[in-house]
């Protein structure tokens, strides 16, 4: 039996995401021999509004399973505007901003 069509360009696209997927994961990247750090994000700066975070974290990534990230802010004053921090219950209510059983 020979193949299909659909069979020949599964096989094809298989054979296309392994490569890329090697490729996309150079040899010691992986996390499995890598052990956690805890992180200050934001450096000496702390958390502060106006900061360029994502520019920091591409600087100091890649950050891995495990890490701890730590917020240090200072406290809200009638100058500043006051920091807070939710748990959201699901991945859905972090795409909506529904802070409701957060």
């Amino acid at each position: 039996m020979g193949f299909t069509i659909a069979q020949g360009l599964m096989l094809v696209l298989l054979i296309a995401s392994t490569i890329a997927v090697s490729l996309a994961l150079p040899y010691g990247n992986c996390n499995d021999t890598h052990t956690s750090n805890k992180i200050m994000v934001g450096d000496h700066h702390n958390w502060i509004y106006g900061f360029n975070y994502t520019k920091w974290a591409f600087k100091h990534g890649p950050f891995y399973l495990y890490d701890t990230l730590v917020f240090n802010y200072d406290p809200s004053t009638p100058n500043t505007f006051p920091h807070n921090v939710y748990l959201l219950p699901n991945y859905e209510s972090f795409i909506k901003c529904d802070f409701t059983n957060a």
